[in-house]
């Protein structure tokens, strides 16, 4: 189970930065 909560984590940071970059982008 521990490996799944891991996926979730990494994928959840990742989706989280690419939403930052997003945003930034489309701010500027």
């Amino acid at each position: 189970m521990s490996h799944v909560i891991v996926l979730t984590s990494e994928l959840h940071l990742s989706l989280c930065s690419v939403f930052m970059n997003f945003k930034v982008l489309w701010l500027h």
